[in-house]
């Protein structure tokens, strides 16, 4: 619901602001077709007849438009725009809801109970992953009942790894089991909503295939150009791998110029964040920009022919849309190619053209294709970049104006980093919980070293069949690559080079922006309306962050994690916490960040302390904790753990009276001696370490005994506070 509220605000004080560009009627539009999305998508709103709700709405039009009444007319004037945009509301409204394949009565879900095999379609090639193979896949048919019907959705597809796997590519179809799982959500506070997200892109189950489980039955059966797309970048890419581009740099560069993502770590990930430069890896609008301006230039002599400004227009196009094609399609790439299209065909049809109504045109059109790209963070960050940059980003230029060449130059990079910044950063907190110090500094670098590699790499393609020529760019390239990754390694290293774990919640979102807002009106058009709202906005986040701290400083609870076959148990006092959890857990910081550090930033933890299970034999005392072998004393709360270290102290528990929690841990159940005494305690939690053995067992000594159950691997992480 804070999502909801957030993405409202944001669109409507975009709307209210579009009301200074009257030009921008397409802009209350896209307010209305994109509020219809997020009522669709968060409240779940639907219209029985849309049909006939919109025809009565152009009707009422009609009638306002063709009044002889021209004092009733200029009275209501305002009514025709408030019923357009009630019909794009309800547009998006009906346009989400169709496109939502999980909730059709075809979709392979409601036959998964009688089927016995599934007719799918890979819809991408094959990601390598240590143990499998992954890809997204289109359920084509379900057979049942003797015969094949037709059914539809997307899934995900994990293949056990061998030799059989590596003739097969996008567009191929499978025979495959009727083995679908539903996609969890999330299972710890705060953890990232993997389902939501997978739903977003109509991805609603997974399925693990393993070998002999499967067949290929039909091949190239997906779209042409998509084919040939996947192909010719698997041909590029090959050519850089040939001419001794590997690596880091391989990963980088892959990304980089093709959008190709599999190659990147978790180690390269961090660093282009921590350094503020993480847009460069997703191929964006600063990509399809150098490559409009690099065809732009090629394709000058088309306009000395008749109508050469149509050919040379239809030729960027096409180009432009075939490189989005050839990079993956993501979000900021659809966005930029469709706002260059718009552009193209102003400047070919001798049109002026708004850049607002440009980026609403743009926007709208990718909406109608697809409506959930609306919750996409690479869509909503790019679009809030551009805005930024043709908003503000000129008015932050005019503030200085340096007389060298090379400091104008430094200058602008810096405005446009500033301006790109300051509307994107409140999003990045949101979503990210951390900000890069240096990213002024990193992207003065970066954005120059990107921009040469793009071009490296544009020409490598471009000259890929002539060896030699190849060979000497990747040569460059390479070098080229490895100074961008040693740049940002370097400010990845400087001294707090990132705020981490900053806690911002979608309120706090909300009235960053509406202050943003209110003061950059009242500065372009000097509205003392706007500074009263923008200073309204500042005291709401104000008030939003006191009742936060308030909230943090007060909270005291006890939180055992849902991490498969690993124990973790935290106790939060305010904003310090004490995490007891085994070795591995403790030494992987990739589940430490997706399971447990999300709640961490959340709480506004600011002192964390580790403990392993096994030393709590050599005690624990803190202000609030006080822990001997196998008994935790938590302010007033007492908690058994009982696991592979503290067996051995089993026999007294009988002793210790009744207990308030019991947290079992890898699979222990009790000896018969102990099982048969009255051991009571108030709440026995199961943690994910145990087996289904294990945890049957307690379930029956728990019935038996009269004693509340809870099982963190059915129900996810146990909260509660003390």
């Amino acid at each position: 619901m804070g999502r909801f509220f957030f993405a409202f605000t944001f669109s409507y004080i975009v709307f209210l602001g579009m009301n200074f560009w009257n030009q921008a009627s397409l802009v209350r539009i896209l307010f209305s077709f994109a509020t219809g999305i997020l009522f669709r998508t968060y409240l779940e709103l639907h219209f029985a007849f849309p049909n006939l709700l919109i025809g009565v709405l152009i009707i009422l039009i009609y009638l306002v438009s063709e009044s002889k009444n021209s004092k009733l007319i200029y009275r209501f004037r305002w009514l025709n725009g408030i019923l357009i945009g009630a019909i794009f509301f309800i547009l998006g409204i009906q346009l989400t809801h169709l496109q939502n394949e999980i909730d059709k009565s075809d979709h392979y879900s409601n036959f998964s109970k009688a089927s016995s095999h599934y007719l799918v379609q890979l819809n991408e090639p094959l990601i390598k992953r240590a143990k499998t193979r992954k890809a997204e896949i289109k359920v084509v048919a379900v057979y049942q009942s003797g015969h094949w019907t037709r059914c539809r959705g997307k899934a995900l597809l994990y293949l056990q790894n061998d030799s059989s796997k590596d003739d097969l590519y996008y567009g191929d179809q499978l025979l495959i089991g009727p083995k679908f799982t539903p996609i969890a959500g999330p299972q710890n506070p705060s953890e990232f909503n993997y389902k939501r997200y997978l739903q977003y892109q109509n991805i609603a189950a997974q399925t693990y295939q393993p070998s002999g489980s499967w067949k290929k039955v039909n091949a190239r059966k997906g779209n042409f150009l998509r084919y040939n797309c996947y192909r010719l970048r698997d041909y590029l890419l090959s050519v850089f791998l040939q001419h001794g581009i590997g690596g880091k740099e391989f990963a980088v560069g892959a990304a980089l110029i093709l959008g190709y993502e599999d190659r990147l770590d978790a180690a390269i990930m961090s660093a282009y964040a921590a350094s503020g430069a993480l847009h460069v890896l997703s191929v964006s609008g600063l990509h399809v920009a150098i490559v409009f301006v690099v065809l732009n230039y090629l394709l000058l002599f088309c306009e000395k022919f008749p109508k050469g400004k149509l050919l040379k227009a239809a030729i960027l196009i096409l180009c432009l849309w075939f490189y989005a094609a050839l990079t993956g399609l993501s979000p900021s790439v659809l966005r930029s190619a469709a706002m260059f299209t718009f552009i193209i065909l102003g400047k070919a049809l001798n049109r002026y053209t708004n850049i607002y109504n440009t980026l609403a045109a743009s926007m709208l059109l990718l909406l109608v294709y697809n409506p959930f790209l609306l919750m996409e963070v690479g869509f909503q960050l790019s679009y809030l970049a551009v805005l930024g940059i043709v908003s503000i980003q000129e008015g932050i230029r005019n503030l200085i104006a340096p007389k060298m060449l090379i400091t104008q130059k430094l200058w602008d990079i810096i405005s446009v980093t500033l301006a790109a910044q300051l509307t994107t950063f409140p999003l990045g907190l949101l979503y990210f919980h951390q900000f890069p110090s240096y990213f002024i500094l990193s992207n003065i670098v970066v954005i120059p070293l990107s921009t040469l590699v793009l071009y490296l790499g544009v020409a490598v393609c471009m000259v890929s069949k002539i060896k030699l020529f190849a060979l000497v760019l990747c040569k460059v390239l390479n070098v080229s690559l490895i100074f961008l990754n040693s740049s940002v390694t370097f400010f990845q290293d400087l001294p707090f080079s990132t705020i981490e774990g900053i806690p911002f919640t979608a309120y706090h979102a909300s009235t960053v922006y509406a202050s943003l807002f209110g003061f950059s009106i009242f500065l372009m058009f000097q509205r003392i309306a706007f500074l009263k709202f923008g200073l309204l906005s500042l005291a709401l986040f104000s008030g939003c962050l006191i009742n936060s701290k308030y909230q943090q400083l007060r909270q005291c609870k006890l939180v055992v994690y849902n991490i498969k076959k690993h124990s973790a148990i935290d106790f939060i006092v305010g904003q310090n916490n004490y995490l007891i959890a085994d070795a591995e857990l403790l030494n992987n910081e990739g589940k430490l960040l997706f399971h447990i550090k999300p709640n961490w930033c959340e709480s506004g933890i600011k002192n964390s302390s580790l403990k392993l299970c096994e030393s709590l034999d050599s005690g624990l005392s803190t202000k609030y904790i006080c822990a001997k072998s196998n008994v935790i004393q938590f302010k007033n709360t007492y908690i058994l753990a009982i696991n592979r270290f503290s067996v051995k102290e089993i026999s007294p528990f009988s002793k210790l009276g009744t207990f308030d929690f019991v947290v079992v841990s890898d699979n222990i159940i009790l000896p018969s001696n102990t099982a048969n005494q009255n051991f009571l305690a108030k709440q026995v939690i199961l943690d994910s370490s145990n087996s289904t053995f294990g945890i049957n067992w307690w379930k029956k000594y728990c019935k038996k005994n009269k004693m509340s159950c809870y099982c963190v691997s059915e129900h996810g992480a146990f909260s509660c506070a003390i």
